[in-house]
């Protein structure tokens, strides 16, 4: 018998990727990375088709899903731990250490780390400000001349390449309905930005239609192929870091060899049980409240007002853990609220405590706060 959910699963491999840019050394010898006019191929194969000076890439697109073939969020990567964050713009997902609250580092150990949902404030992120994250969209499309079946992939973190694609891939499926295996060049081409208060020169991505109207809209218009049924997926996009030299235009993602998938990072617990969200956000909890935790003291509802956290996901544990609100019913209690922002954050635990703190209550914090304090 299959299996549900996995036999009925069909997967494209990635054949590789492809790279907009190159390194090149200062006089004391430190890399730094190019920009270039031409793809920058890795594989020979592509290189003896379009060789070395290839500025238009013929392809088409395996699905007709533009989340899975035009990926794009904000990430951040370690060198080490790999995918450590991934935002729209309105929520994340990150990477935490359980006993801190905090993302995790090189000393966490794997069974206390776990992914814990966020509020995103895109580039008003410390990390983004940072240089730590950027907006990186991952690109995956099929090359008909090249032999093999599977998808390539270019990573690229220019705002105006991004825009470029969503622009065209929008303006096709208005015309004909879907994007999958159309006929569509891939180009570089200079643009003209505006930077700093100054205009310049830029080569970004575009996507562009070589033929005339009518014969694009009749070969756009016929049968799509049965691969794009039910099941067909593509390979994880952000399963390794973009290089430096793709994302030059937008800000720098730090370390350029993280390889490690984001999924290998959630370990099972000793007993071999999965860690679930609710339990590693109750065990965040756990962590913090040893340190905030006064445990001599009953805890009133000032001492409450006067608690301060370091981040948005520090706060959610202590909802959990003393008013037992679940992440989602503080993101909809305190929306009004930036809670990345200290201050704001602060206010949102305020509103917290004087909706849900009774006096009733105060005995049941005290007894989780002296547990914890153990």
């Amino acid at each position: 018998m299959p299996i549900e959910g996995l036999s009925n699963r069909v997967r494209i491999p990635r054949l590789g990727k492809i790279h907009l840019g190159t390194k090149a050394k200062n006089k004391n010898g430190v890399e730094y990375p190019v920009a270039s006019k031409f793809f920058v191929f890795k594989d020979q194969a592509l290189t003896d088709t379009y060789g070395n000076e290839c500025s238009e890439l013929p392809i088409m697109f395996p699905s007709d899903d533009v989340e899975v073939v035009a990926s794009q969020y904000y990430r951040a990567y370690s060198q080490s731990r790999g995918l450590l964050c991934k935002g729209d713009g309105k929520m994340c997902h990150r990477v935490t250490d359980m006993d801190t609250g905090d993302m995790v580092s090189k000393d966490t150990k794997p069974d206390r780390i776990t992914m814990v949902p966020l509020t995103c404030p895109g580039q008003k992120c410390e990390m983004y400000q940072a240089k730590k994250c950027s907006e990186i969209m991952m690109l995956q499309f099929l090359l008909p001349e090249i032999p093999g079946v599977g998808v390539w992939q270019i990573d690229t973190g220019s705002i105006n390449s991004i825009l470029n694609i969503n622009s065209m891939l929008a303006v096709i499926k208005r015309m004909v309905g879907h994007i999958a295996f159309i006929p569509l060049e891939l180009t570089i081409e200079p643009q003209e930005v505006v930077a700093e208060g100054k205009k310049k020169h830029v080569y970004v991505l575009n996507l562009r239609i070589k033929e005339q109207m009518g014969d694009f809209l009749a070969k756009a218009t016929q049968t799509l192929p049965k691969m794009l049924g039910v099941g067909l997926s593509l390979p994880v996009a952000d399963d390794e870091a973009p290089s430096d030299t793709d994302i030059i235009e937008g800000e720098v993602v730090d370390n350029e060899k993280a390889q490690k998938d984001a999924e290998e990072l959630f370990a099972p617990e000793p007993t071999g049980k999965p860690v679930t969200q609710q339990k590693a956000v109750t065990e965040v909890a756990a962590g913090v409240e040893k340190k905030k935790a006064q445990a001599t003291t009953k805890p009133d509802r000032d001492t409450l007002m006067a608690m301060e956290f370091k981040n948005e996901g520090e706060m959610k544990a202590v909802c959990l853990k003393h008013f037992k609100l679940q992440p989602s019913t503080v993101d909809k209690e305190t929306s009004m609220f930036d809670r990345a922002n200290a201050g704001q954050r602060k206010q949102a635990w305020q509103q917290i405590v004087a909706t849900y703190y009774t006096e009733q209550s105060a005995d049941e914090q005290f007894a989780s706060m002296e547990s914890a304090g153990k």
